[in-house]
């Protein structure tokens, strides 16, 4: 299996295509991880594969789960080799600098400083990211991804993006919601 099922003790069970997929939690009020970007194959049934871009070598990426008030440190490292010019290259739309890259929280309530879309890591850099869930988000399935003007749509569509499961119990427990077992299906 690609990693251990850690949701055991609420009773959500992760898996992907048929294995478990790893689940990193927050542990005392903190969710600390390192995203490390590097080339890999994204492996469809039929023998299909493609050469790309993946968190941590996996698709989808780790799921992180914490709590409101939690606070998400994720530093990406960027492992990428050179960006290739391209005929795009400070022009307008189209793809660029596929091997730049950052991270944005899908869904999350963050400031531009915290969620900073327009930061651009290139290859042989990293960034530390730090956000602070906000302790009214309620139970939340988000998403994170690439989100680098020029690289998000090679970056995102080839398999660099994971999901961020924000459990909150007293809210469960508030609106009568039953403890059941949980599937999380990232496509």
């Amino acid at each position: 299996p690609r990693g251990a099922v850690s949701g055991a003790a609420t009773g959500v069970q992760f898996v992907v295509r048929g294995e478990a997929q790893q689940v990193v939690r927050s542990v005392g009020g903190w969710l600390n991880y390192t995203l490390d970007v590097t080339e890999g194959v994204f492996l469809l049934p039929r023998g299909i594969s493609f050469a790309t871009r993946l968190y941590n070598g996996v698709s989808p990426a780790p799921l992180l789960l914490a709590r409101p008030g939690d606070r998400i440190r994720l530093r990406l490292r960027n492992r990428l080799g050179p960006d290739v010019a391209s005929p795009n290259d400070g022009k307008g739309n189209g793809l660029r600098q596929a091997n730049t890259t950052n991270l944005h929280l899908h869904g999350i309530y963050a400031d531009a400083v915290s969620d900073d879309t327009f930061t651009r890591v290139s290859p042989g850099q990293e960034k530390l990211y730090e956000y602070l869930l906000h302790p009214q988000t309620g139970s939340s399935l988000l998403f994170y991804h690439p989100h680098a003007d020029g690289s998000t749509w090679v970056q995102m569509y080839g398999g660099m993006a994971g999901g961020l499961l924000i459990e909150d119990e007293a809210q469960e427990e508030a609106l009568g919601l039953p403890v059941a077992a949980s599937h999380v299906a990232l496509l």
